[in-house]
């Protein structure tokens, strides 16, 4: 077989299989073999017997890299996994013989390590060929990822040696780098700002800039100097677009920014530009002061006293943050009028409108704990412990961000991000950036809906970490960073633990069947008062099409729907009036309103075209909790609307977003009762029965709470 030489195309390579070895015969180059064994091999040239003592170790680890070399080109040529297995089983066991003469060999076995990864390891061997020198042999090993055998579209290896560009706002030098490890801030120095970006060549960058199509998984692992009491860093994924590998987030003056800004006073500081995905390693607890350019105000849960204003500084936490307002604040800083958007990207939220971005495509929200829980529901994660980022603990991070091609009906991109964390031993699955990671649910995760215009600027995306410090200090040690980006869309699950779901496409006559058979609804008081519809531009096939007090569909009570401490309710609705017309008209209830013993929960337009969730404890008047959305912006035209409850909170998505969300100060439950379920009213007794005036479909009950990835799995259009 003749191939031609790659670095000389003149000149071939010879491969020759004998008794299972084969033979390579070098004409000019060994350069398809490893530029270091062509070296090796060059030095060790005919004048060998002339040599009274070679360097034969040298020249047998020169064989084993180059083994280990050959293997990876090899390997890498694979384009699915069976290629892949097909290839190690070629490798494994041969021996490939360089010179015999002077003994120059490699032997290599290979193994599978799972999806798109082989082990490999590669002895090498010199000087056997002379008879007065004894044979030397040494080992190396590599394990290789390969790509398109594993569904990834590439990977940053351990090694940092590809290409990192550090900025500095404020310091001298606070991240530095030595051999595979990142050093964060320096303990000693203060008032510090700055980022690290990767900024080399690869399948998928181009100086740092790199596609980003489906998404993204990440692997890397923490460790605090114990002695920093500083304010954190940030994981950060920023529009390759909008940013350069030269971007950087400042005001050094305020640490608590983690070097995660927006843009500055001047051209020069251009800090971080929307849109950004930022996954916040906080270790100092800011209050909510105002305005946001004042320090403490980035408004951190005080998990350890719930005061908020008194306590403990150390409330380590991790959470997600993007940007803040677009509109510029001007002020007087040390005699100098700033103008600025710099300062509230990573300022939290106390609830789902608060002054840390608008809660909308535009502008995600950067949440706090709002659940009281800091149990990652919302985007905001921490443990028992205050310090416990800062103890010293080396903490592995895993993230996965998916980047979603379908849409909400309002035409937004939708984000899904994951975090797990962990310390001590952890799987190879849990490393893997190969492939998703399904043994475990993430600790903390959010789903966060894009305009399509800023889903298209995080086409070409830019990675690396901020970093900030106040007058405090800090010191981490980032090691075992690792990244690929995904090479495949990820798809939603809807749920199918739910207690009832009731879909149109199967309506007949007066009859609403449900998914599980036991509780089918009945449209009241004629099938052609609630008649089936086909919508234009649905993608879920028909609806229920009401009119007000015209019809409505019934389900017999059953123990089931009783949701008690914790519920959920899910269904796409096409409001046709909002505003007074629509007031207090029901999507859906449980009970008859006329009975307030009857009335357990529901779903309702209010006033101004807001939707609210009402539940039902006592008998009294005042025995209700509610929670209230914005304002629906429009009539006639599809919602996704989710309201749920726990012991904790209540709270209203639509179209996949949080909308707003309240205390469940008492821990209230809605009462069991043993009046009907009705959709599309309240009332089935008497005139008025506050019916819906639009269709309704895809309706669904839950006895949980649902996840923010189960909710937009629901909200997206298929």
């Amino acid at each position: 077989m003749q191939r031609q030489n790659p670095t000389h195309p003149g000149e071939g390579i010879r491969l020759e299989r004998q008794r299972g070895t084969v033979v390579v015969y070098l004409v000019l180059a060994l350069v398809v073999f490893g530029v270091m064994a062509m070296a090796g091999a060059t030095r060790f040239g005919a004048s060998i017997l002339g040599v009274g003592s070679p360097n034969c170790s040298t020249q047998a680890r020169l064989m084993a890299e180059s083994g280990v070399r050959y293997a990876m080109a090899r390997l890498r040529t694979a384009t699915d996994q069976a290629t892949l297995m097909a290839l190690i089983a070629a490798l494994n066991g041969q021996t490939y013989t360089v010179d015999a003469a002077k003994g120059l060999a490699f032997t290599l076995t290979v193994t599978s390590g799972g999806s798109g990864i082989a082990q490999v390891s590669s002895s090498g061997s010199a000087c056997g060929g002379a008879v007065f020198l004894p044979s030397t042999s040494t080992q190396a090993s590599a394990s290789v990822n390969v790509p398109a055998a594993s569904g990834s579209g590439e990977i940053f290896p351990d090694s940092l040696a590809q290409g990192l560009t550090i900025n500095v706002m404020g310091g001298a030098g606070p991240i530095s780098v030595s051999g595979n490890t990142i050093y964060m801030g320096i303990i000693g120095q203060g008032r510090t700002a700055a980022a690290i970006w990767y900024s080399g060549n690869s399948t998928s960058c181009l100086n740092g800039v790199c596609t980003m199509t489906y998404g993204l998984r990440s692997y890397f692992e923490t460790q605090w100097n114990s002695t920093s009491h500083a304010d954190g860093m940030v994981f950060g994924v920023i529009s390759g677009l909008t940013n350069t590998v030269t971007s950087c987030g400042g005001d050094p003056d305020m640490g608590e920014l983690m070097g995660w800004a927006g843009p500055g006073p001047n051209a020069a500081v251009d800090g971080l530009r929307p849109p950004k995905i930022g996954l916040e390693l906080d270790t100092w607890r800011n209050k909510a002061n105002t305005p946001v350019y004042n320090a403490d105000s980035r408004a951190d849960t005080d998990y350890l006293n719930t005061d908020q204003t008194t306590g403990n500084r150390d409330a380590d936490h991790l959470a997600y943050v993007f940007w803040g307002s677009d509109a510029s604040v001007s002020f007087n800083k040390n005699g100098t009028q700033i103008t600025s958007t710099t300062y509230d990207d990573n300022r939290h939220a106390v609830d789902s409108t608060g002054s840390a971005g608008a809660g909308n495509a535009s502008e995600p929200i950067s949440y706090s704990d709002l659940d009281g829980n800091g149990d990652g529901r919302y985007g905001y994660f921490h443990k028992a412990a205050g310090t416990w980022l800062k103890d010293g603990t080396q903490y592995k991070f895993r993230y996965e961000l998916s980047r979603l091609g379908t849409k909400n009906s309002a035409g937004e991109y939708a984000y899904d991000i994951k975090t797990w964390v962990h310390t001590g031993t952890v799987s190879s699955a849990y490393q893997n950036v190969n492939a998703n990671y399904t043994t475990e649910a993430p600790d903390m995760y959010r789903v966060v809906f894009l305009t399509p215009a800023l889903h298209a600027q995080l086409a070409k995306v830019i990675v690396g970490f901020t970093e900030a410090t106040g007058a405090a200090t800090q010191r981490v040690a980032l090691t075992g960073f690792n990244l690929s980006f995904k090479n495949a869309a990820d798809t939603l699950t809807i749920p199918n633990d739910y207690v009832s779901y009731w879909n149109m496409n199967a309506v007949s006559g007066t009859n609403v069947p449900n998914a599980n058979a036991t509780m089918p609804g009945t449209i009241v008081p004629a099938a052609a008062n609630v008649p089936v519809v086909t919508p234009a531009s649905y993608s879920y096939g028909k609806a229920l099409s009401f009119a007000a007090d015209a019809g409505r569909v019934t389900v017999a009570d059953a123990a089931s729907l009783d949701l008690t401490t914790t519920g959920a309710i899910a269904a796409w609705i096409f409001p046709t009036t909002l505003g007074a017309a629509s007031d207090d008209t029901h999507i859906l209830h449980k009970g008859d309103r006329n009975n307030q013993s009857d009335e357990a929960y529901g779903l309702r337009l209010s006033s101004g075209g807001k939707l609210q969730l009402l539940i039902r404890y006592g008998n009294n008047n005042g025995n209700t909790v509610t929670v209230e959305s914005l304002a629906l912006p429009a009539a006639n035209r599809w919602y996704h609307v989710v309201a749920q409850w726990s012991a904790d909170v209540l709270a209203i998505y639509i179209n996949g977003t949080l909308s707003s969300i309240a205390t469940n100060a008492n821990a209230r439950a809605a009462q069991n009762t043993a009046g009907p379920l009705l959709i599309g009213a309240e009332d089935n007794q008497s005139a008025p029965f506050r019916g819906f005036n639009g269709y309704i479909d895809e309706v669904y009950l839950f006895k949980r709470l649902l996840t923010a990835e189960e909710i937009a799995a629901m909200a997206l259009m298929p």
